[in-house]
Order: C-alpha cells, then sequence, then structure tokens
C-alpha cells in the first residue's frame, strides 16, 4: 500500500467513557453554578420586596405628605376625597353638602318658608376636609404609615360634620318675632261721633325664644333631616283688661254742660258759647301711657275752635288761645270756667285834612301821647293827608286783671258818674271833669291806683281819696277824688259841681269820693263817655 495516499483510520472504542468520579475538577464546577443561581434569585426577590414593599410605600408616602394631598381611601359619605388638597376637597364637599336646605317654619297654624343657614344650621365643609387631611398627616411617622395603609386596604370613613351657632339660632329666633308675634291688645276706649266705645282685650302669642332655641340645641340635624321647625308659642296676656270705669269717667266729662263765656270790658259785652259732646270729644284724645290710659287734651283742635269763635267776633276783638285752653282744661276737671277776657288788636288810622293828634285821640277815645308811642318820630304838626297811623290795642288802657262785676261810668256831657254792680247801679254822683284847656279824656280805663291823700306838686293840692285812671302824660296820673284842698288850707270847687272845674280829674263831694274810694278795687273799670 501506498503510505503517501493512506488515511489514518479513526477508531473507536467500544469501551464506554467511564463517569467522572467525585471530587474531580468537573464536579466542582458544577455545584458551583448552582449556588450562583441561588442567591442571584435571592437576591432578586430581595430587591422586588424591597421596592414592593420599602421604596414605592416610602415615595408614595412622602408624594402625600410633601403635596398635602389626602390619602386614597378616605370618604365622606360616598364622596372620594384621596388624592385632594384641601381647597379641593373642601370645592368637592360643598357641591355635595353646601345645598341650602329649606325647612318650613310653624308655629302650629301657620306655615312659613326659611333656610336651616339663617338658623345657623348647616354642614361644616371646611372641618370635614380638615378631618381628611389629617388622616396619615400631622402624626409621629409611624402613626401616620399605620394610617396609609389602613386607608389604602380598608378605607378611611369620616362622618360629615354639623355646624350649629346658637347665638345666630337664636338672633334668627328675634327676627322672626317680628313676623310671627302676634301682640296682645289691651283693652282700649275710643271717641266716635262723642260717643264713648270700649274696645275689649285680646290675649296675644309670642315665640318662647329659649325652649325653642332648646329644642333646636338637641338635635340640631333635625332641621337638615326631616326641614321643620316647630316654634315653641306662648300666651301674651294683655296688660290693660278692663277700661270700662275709665268709660265712665269720659262719659261724665262729655255728658257735662259746657259753656264758654266771655266778657269784653271795653265795650262791656258779654259772650256765651255752647258746646256740645261732639266739639268736647274733638277736643280730647285717649292716650295710652306705659300701662295705663290718659285722658290727653289736643290743643291745636282748641286753637282750631278758638279760630272759629274770633271770626265770629266783630273788628278787632279775640280770644286769647292760651286763655281758652286754660279756661277748657278747668273746666274738664269739673272747675267752673270763668269768663274769659275778649281782647282787641291793635288798628290803624288814616288822616283827614285837617287833623291833630289831640283830635285823633279824643275822637278814638286814647291818650294822643300813646299814639305818638306807637308812631315814632311822629308829632302833631308831622301829620299829613292820607298818613296812616298805628293805633295801639284799646287793652292798654286796662292793663289790669279786670273786675267783671263792677263798672264806673262817667259822662262828661251830664257831669254824673255812676256806680254799677251786676248790672245794677248802685250810686249816682254829681261830678265836675276837666276844663276845655284841660279836658278829661274820654275812652274805657281802669282804677290803677288807691291813695288815701294824693298831693299834685304842679298845682299845690291834696286829693282826698285819689284813685288814678289814666295817663293823660306819662307819670303824669288823672283820677277820680273828692274835693282838693290848697296846701293853705282852702277846699276848691266846693260850689262848682255839676260843671266842668278841674284839670283833668274827676271831682266828687268828699263822703262820695271815700264811698267809691273803698267799693272800687283796683281792676274795677272806669268808662268816660264824652
Amino acid at each position: 500500500m501506498d503510505s503517501e495516499n493512506t488515511q489514518p483510520t479513526r477508531v473507536e472504542s467500544t469501551q464506554p467513557t467511564p463517569a467522572p468520579v467525585a471530587g474531580t475538577r468537573g464536579s466542582k464546577t458544577h455545584r458551583s453554578r448552582s449556588r450562583f443561581f441561588l442567591v442571584g434569585g435571592f437576591l432578586a426577590l430581595l430587591l422586588v420586596a424591597m421596592v414592593v414593599f420599602i421604596i414605592l410605600p416610602l415615595s408614595t408616602y412622602a408624594y402625600y405628605q410633601v403635596y398635602g394631598r389626602i390619602v386614597p381611601g378616605v370618604y365622606v359619605g360616598e364622596l372620594e376625597l384621596g388624592g385632594l388638597t384641601w381647597q379641593e376637597a373642601k370645592e368637592g364637599l360643598d357641591a355635595v353638602y353646601g345645598v341650602e336646605y329649606e325647612v318650613l317654619v310653624t308655629d302650629g297654624d301657620r306655615v312659613w318658608k326659611a333656610k336651616a343657614s339663617d338658623f345657623g344650621v348647616g354642614w361644616n365643609t371646611e372641618a370635614m376636609a380638615q378631618q381628611a387631611l389629617n388622616v396619615a398627616h400631622g402624626k409621629d411617622f409611624q402613626s401616620e404609615v399605620s394610617e396609609m395603609i389602613q386607608s389604602f386596604s380598608s378605607g378611611w370613613e369620616i362622618d360629615p360634620i354639623l355646624a350649629f351657632d346658637p347665638e345666630m339660632a337664636l338672633a334668627e329666633l328675634i327676627k322672626w318675632g317680628q313676623t310671627v308675634n302676634i301682640p296682645a291688645q289691651d283693652a282700649g276706649i275710643r271717641i266716635e261721633n262723642g260717643e264713648v266705645k270700649v274696645v275689649p282685650a285680646e290675649a296675644g302669642q309670642s315665640i318662647d325664644q329659649q325652649a325653642t332655641l332648646n329644642q333646636i340645641v338637641v338635635d340640631p340635624k333635625v332641621l337638615l333631616d326631616q326641614g321643620e321647625l316647630q316654634l315653641v308659642m306662648q300666651v301674651d296676656k294683655p296688660y290693660i283688661e278692663d277700661l270700662s270705669g275709665f268709660a265712665e269717667e269720659v262719659e261724665t266729662i262729655l255728658a257735662r254742660e259746657f259753656s264758654i263765656h266771655a266778657y269784653d270790658p271795653i265795650l262791656n259785652e258779654d259772650y256765651t258759647w255752647e258746646v256740645d259732646r261732639e266739639e268736647i270729644a274733638n277736643w280730647l284724645e285717649l292716650k295710652k301711657i306705659e300701662w295705663e290710659y290718659e285722658l290727653i287734651i289736643l290743643e291745636e283742635e282748641i286753637e282750631t275752635y278758638a279760630r272759629e269763635i274770633n271770626s265770629e267776633l266783630s273788628g278787632d276783638q279775640y280770644l286769647e288761645v292760651e286763655d281758652l285752653l286754660h279756661a277748657i282744661k278747668h273746666a274738664l276737671d269739673g272747675t267752673l270756667m270763668d269768663p274769659l277776657r275778649v281782647y282787641h288788636h291793635e288798628t290803624t288810622y288814616t288822616v283827614r285834612p285837617g287833623d291833630t293828634l289831640l283830635e285823633i285821640g279824643w275822637e278814638l277815645e286814647f291818650p294822643f301821647w300813646m299814639i305818638m308811642d306807637a308812631n315814632p318820630y311822629l308829632y302833631s304838626s308831622d301829620l299829613e293827608y292820607g298818613d296812616e297811623l298805628t293805633i295801639p290795642s284799646r287793652d292798654e288802657l286796662v292793663p289790669l286783671p279786670v273786675i267783671p262785676n263792677k263798672r264806673i261810668v262817667i259822662s262828661i256831657q251830664d257831669q254824673r258818674l255812676r256806680a254799677y254792680e251786676d248790672g245794677e247801679m248802685l250810686w249816682e254822683f254829681i261830678i265836675s271833669t276837666g276844663v276845655e284847656d284841660s279836658p278829661t279824656q274820654p275812652g274805657v280805663f281802669q282804677i290803677r291806683t288807691h291813695e288815701l291823700n294824693a298831693y299834685a306838686s304842679v298845682w299845690d293840692l291834696y286829693m282826698p281819696h285819689f284813685m288814678g285812671v289814666y295817663e293823660a302824660w306819662p307819670e303824669f296820673m288823672n283820677g277820680i277824688h273828692g274835693l282838693p284842698m290848697l296846701s293853705s288850707g282852702r277846699r276848691l270847687w266846693g260850689s262848682v259841681l255839676g260843671r266842668p272845674a278841674s284839670y283833668g280829674c274827676i271831682i266828687l263831694t268828699l263822703e262820695d269820693a271815700e264811698t267809691l274810694y273803698y267799693w272800687a278795687e283796683d281792676g274795677v273799670v272806669v268808662e268816660i263817655l264824652p
């Protein structure tokens, strides 16, 4: 055989390959690999466990803590708040719990609509949001983690929180009293068309505020659940229950015969006005003052009545409203009404050709100097035709309270003095009045002063039983007196009585002057006729 072409023959042994013996190099390598895989699997499981049980929970915990969010699983009712901030949770709660709850308010007979919030009752969404946020927040680490795990696993239920403000509820009840309360009606009395009418008393009712408030305090939630508030009412008794006795008193007043009497001392005229009960009733008002009624006089009504009376008087006459009011008050009290005085307004006078102040004063029965005082800078020579002069009220000549039942009338023409009492003439005396150059002023005057023996230095005269009547000039009084006597002791004019003789005074005999002096007190009207 050619050795160069001959390939070597692979002889495969028929003997089996012996298995490696333990402890040989090949056996150690197999065991190392097994341990490696075991350790690696353990570490992998450990890593997964760390991620699942440590890292993920810690990162989740950190997220809710850092961002201030409510942990998952927190509920208020059926509303889940997990993952929301406090503000977001409140907004969500407001949408569910912040609605207005209508409440029917009743006193048993009447019904009104209101809102529960008006009585301070509602859901406190702020508190609920805060309580939800408090789960797993604001505590120690262990407690926070524990609450988070509990909320995650089984949920965390927060009960709705009710808000109630007792002060607000009480304020609202007080306010409702204006609508609900029915005031008690005291017995009343009124005058209609002159008739006395008695109005019976009626009980009222009002909210018992404290009892109603206590009812709300026990369970405020009832207002939200049932939507009804039953007011506790109390009966209010009237303070004045019977006025029948007072009505009788008023009836007595209206039943009186009522007359107003007035006297004009200037004109010597009497006036009477009969007043019926309807007119009296117009002057009165029954007014409740505290817990009783009083009879009030309506001054404005009396003023209206006085104007009506004054319109009936003539010329410049009038009644003083204050006098009438005073008299009516006394009359209503049952006091006898004194006659009222009729007064006179000031008047005017238009100057005629040739007039002098003396002539005007004589014609108007007024001392001329008083006309001058009423018209400043006026003198007798200043008068011009057509001038309008102010003439004072004639009441200025009768300044004292009038003695109504006595009057002295002096006639210059007859040279007589007549004294009257209660309309009857007591005496008629012969007199002497002023001479032509110093005449006695006609007019209506008064006895104004009394002096047992007056002295006139101008004429050196003593005037026994002197009674001043009017001022012929300021502080110069003319009057009535007995026959005068000079300081020498000479008695004047005894033989000339019955004709003018004096300087303006009215002269009587000594006896007549004494009689008149003690009869005519200050205030008696003296009428001097031309």
